[in-house]
């Protein structure tokens, strides 16, 4: 993998067919409910483990204050070697005791492709939101509702990993950091070996430069790589030669998510044993006013490393 910026993202490289996903080794297990008056309390800041097996949504609870934004995050991991569709998807809500939506995420898997899967609902601060908003930003209990959709009666459990964290508003404003100049389209010096982690919370740390993995197929591997106000992200991965054999399209993908697990970019490329290339579009500059973009995509660029 190719990574040329400083900066907080999380990039991650997947081949078909997953393996074992990597949860945080502090998880704790954790049962939801199917009505939110029987939620199990999340705490911020603490990993969790779950499972998702119907089809009904199941609820977690957690406690927000009036200033903070919120993000809760989830990713759902399929069974190995399980044969998913567009049509096998992932809905995650975050809602307040009388059931009225702050935010809710949607995403379908790949064809074929039964990768782990990570969306992330937002209860945005008071100093963000607008008037329409206010209600969802006063204190009190909320529920993060979890679901998936297409399920027959032998699919298998998705099993959880779950976060919630939060963000303290601006004490002030001022002016924003300037961007910084755009990555060099190739990082110098000597490329160190690096092997990704399993998952979010075991992702390996990987800065400006190069570095070299060895991905089978079927393996998702996550790197971590800090970024700052200002700053942004160019990576691009090569993968090597092989055996040749028939072309599978969308065969590699690589993923970008900011430190809330928030979806910045994916990028594709078919294989049939000769080597590839996947370049990442250069994502903007970190700036807090990302969040509220009108452009969907420019927003996890407003979340900078450390802040969750």
């Amino acid at each position: 993998m190719v990574c040329a910026a400083p900066g907080a993202a999380l990039v991650y490289a997947t081949a078909n067919v997953p393996t074992a996903y990597g949860f945080d080794t502090k998880a704790q297990n954790v049962t939801g409910s199917s009505t939110m008056g029987g939620a199990p309390q999340l705490a911020e800041g603490a990993a969790y483990r779950s499972a998702l097996a119907g089809g009904d949504p199941v609820y977690f609870r957690i406690d927000l204050d009036a200033r903070r934004t919120a993000y809760a995050s989830v990713v759902a991991v399929p069974e190995v070697g399980g044969e998913l569709t567009a049509m096998h998807s992932l809905q995650v809500s975050l809602v307040d005791a009388e059931g009225t939506s702050c935010d809710r995420q949607s995403q379908g898997f790949t064809d074929g492709f039964a990768q782990p899967l990570a969306l992330t609902a937002v209860r945005t601060n008071a100093a963000d939101a607008g008037p329409a908003e206010a209600k969802r930003q006063q204190a009190g209990t909320y529920y993060v509702a979890v679901s998936r959709s297409n399920r027959s009666a032998g699919d298998a459990p998705w099993q959880l990993d779950l976060r919630v964290d939060t963000e303290a508003p601006l004490k002030r404003k001022g002016a924003a950091s300037p961007p910084a100049a755009a990555p060099s389209a190739q990082p110098t010096g000597a490329p160190t070996n690096t092997e990704g982690g399993g998952g979010f919370a075991v992702a390996a740390p990987l800065r400006t430069g190069a570095a070299i993995s060895e991905i089978r197929p079927g393996q998702s591997q996550f790197f971590r790589v800090p970024i700052g106000w200002g700053q942004r992200l160019k990576a691009s991965v090569e993968i090597a030669a092989s055996r040749k054999g028939p072309y599978v399209a969308s065969a590699v993908s690589v993923s970008v998510y900011n430190p809330a697990r928030m979806h910045a970019d994916t990028a594709w490329s078919g294989y049939r044993g000769e080597g590839a290339t996947i370049d990442l579009d250069e994502l903007p500059a970190v700036a807090y006013d990302n969040r509220t973009a009108e452009q969907h995509n420019r927003r996890p660029c407003g979340v900078p490393a450390g802040t969750t």
